[in-house]
């Protein structure tokens, strides 16, 4: 376990590899520890190239069984201007499996979570960007988390077309489930793009704050989806679920529908989801 100061910023990039299991960082959520960086997909590298939404993450973490607790993430590039492309800058990249992050913050722009693959499982935690801000092919539990998109932009669809969202495009085990989660945003509706691909399934069981609307991007054209996903909801409420439900894109699900979703085993989580960090003597 490393320890990381209280209230101490590292202005720097994390990048912990595959073979760097079973690693915890650990701070204290009433002053967190703060790590942070600026690159943008668009930075260039080392090499001369750019780096890409994979490359602009300020952390990034290839190992299995990885545990945060009580830290921020960050990515403070300048926020992008309508019309700009591949002007991603995300916070954290997770593509290692069972990894845990507990009372963190993952704040970014564009891209800001990359939850790319693999089991992982966010507990009273805030994710917070602008655009696509959520996505990956990974089957991830978030539990009393806040989701928060900065977008205020909702009449140019090219940027608020995603303005949080989800890209789970993998196979069926691909998936999202938020429960007793905070959903809002600056702008309203929060369009929930790029659910797209074979098969994939999203569920909430939350606070909507604003309406939710499933679109896919594709080839310049905004659609809802029609076929080939999973959207349901179970006794979510908040001001924006009356329009949502207007919509028709959700299923209401009965408590046994919902189980399967809301229930640590959705991450098969039984097995590795651990206590929280013991607090320091």
């Amino acid at each position: 376990m490393f320890n990381l100061k209280p209230g101490t910023m590292f202005r720097e990039k994390v990048f912990i590899g595959k073979g760097k299991p079973f690693i915890t960082l650990k701070s204290d959520p009433s002053n967190p520890a703060v790590i942070v960086w600026n690159d943008t997909a668009m930075t260039k590298g080392k090499d001369g190239k750019v780096l890409t939404s994979r490359g602009s993450s300020t952390v990034t973490i290839e190992s299995d069984y990885f545990i945060a607790y009580g830290i921020i993430i960050k990515n403070d590039a300048l926020p992008a201007k309508a019309g700009d492309k591949q002007v991603q800058a995300t916070a954290l990249h997770v593509t290692g499996t069972k990894a845990i992050f507990y009372n963190c913050t993952i704040e970014g722009g564009q891209g800001a979570l990359y939850d790319h693959q693999g089991l992982h499982y966010f507990k009273a935690s805030t994710i917070k960007g602008s655009v696509d801000f959520i996505f990956g092919s990974t089957r991830s539990l978030y539990e009393d988390c806040s989701i928060i998109s900065t977008n205020k932009d909702i009449t140019n669809m090219k940027v608020a077309q995603e303005g949080w969202a989800s890209e789970s495009r993998i196979n069926s085990e691909s998936g999202f489930s938020f429960k007793n989660c905070t959903i809002k945003g600056e702008g309203k509706p929060l369009f929930l793009g790029r659910a797209s691909g074979n098969f994939s399934q999203v569920v909430y069981s939350t606070e909507m704050d604003s309406e939710i609307v499933p679109i896919i991007w594709e080839k310049g054209n905004m659609t809802i989806p029609k076929s080939g996903i999973y959207y349901g909801e179970f006794k979510c409420y908040g001001p924006g679920l009356d329009a949502s439900k207007k919509a028709g894109w959700a299923l209401s699900l009965t408590e046994a529908q919902a189980k399967p979703f809301t229930c640590k085993s959705f991450i098969s989580g039984g097995s590795w989801i651990t206590p929280l960090p013991p607090a320091d003597p």
